[in-house]
Parts: C-alpha cells; structure tokens; sequence
C-alpha cells in the first residue's frame, strides 16, 4: 500500500507549485513547512492530502511555532518535529553546517530541550524538539522577547 500511496502523492504534486520530497516514508512539504507521515496500511485520497495540507493547529505540530523563531535560512526549514536541515556535500557543505551550529546554539542558549538525528539517507540533519508543557513554555517565552 506504501508505494501506491507515493505514487499517488507524486501524481497530486506533479503540476503544483508545491516542494515537497518523500523520505522514510515521511512527506515533507518544504515550503509550507508541513511534514506528515504517509501511511503504511490505509490507502490514500485527495481528500487526505488537502486536510493534511491545510490543518493549522499551532502545537499539533511545531512548525507554525518554529517558523516565528526567524531560524530559517536557506538549507533548513520547520517540520512537525522542530527543525530539519539539509545536508549537502561539496562547496554548499559548510552553508549547511553553519545552520546546523546555528540552530543548536540557539536551542542551547533558550534551553530548549531537543534530540537530534539524521534521516535514513543522511539527507536531512533532524532536531526534534520536545513537545513537553516545560519545553512548549520556554518556546512561548523565546517568542515574547524576540
């Protein structure tokens, strides 16, 4: 069901304006900084796609949040989780280590308390943030004083 559900999700985006990529079977929608898992066993329709889409509710996922923190920069972006940040290799891999140290210093500085991890492929540096009352408080917080 997995890879007729990524199909469909390929077809829907195929003449959208949206970027998205598929990743552990994860989408990541980037720039409507939206992250949904796809499901494994029930089969997917446009009606699934559009609710995902367009649901705003600020702590269900973290990325309206994230995204007030002004933490964007070129190679990363806000997820459900907290924070994904591209890796890439070449002459872009300092750019991408650069956010990587920007955003952890951050988060330290704030005390907000966070796992990181990399994707499967080593595509995406992850920084999942806690979704604690504590932690939910101290982004609140982060976001009066900015």
């Amino acid at each position: 069901m997995i890879k007729e559900n990524i199909k469909f999700i390929k077809d829907y985006f195929k003449n959208k304006s949206y970027l998205y990529f598929i990743e552990d079977n994860i989408l990541n929608v980037v720039n409507i900084n939206k992250t949904f898992k796809i499901p494994i066993k029930k089969k997917i329709d446009i009606i699934w796609i559009e609710n995902k889409l367009n649901t705003n509710q600020e702590f269900k996922n973290l990325s309206a949040t994230i995204e007030k923190l002004n933490l964007k920069g070129l190679f990363s972006y806000s997820t459900s989780y907290g924070i994904g940040v591209l890796c890439l290799s070449g002459f872009l891999k300092s750019h991408s280590e650069g956010e990587i140290k920007k955003v952890k210093n951050f988060l330290d500085k704030n005390r907000i308390f966070y796992k990181w991890e990399y994707s499967n492929r080593f595509l995406v540096y992850r920084f999942k943030i806690s979704k604690s009352k504590d932690n939910l408080n101290k982004l609140k917080e982060v976001l009066k004083n900015e």
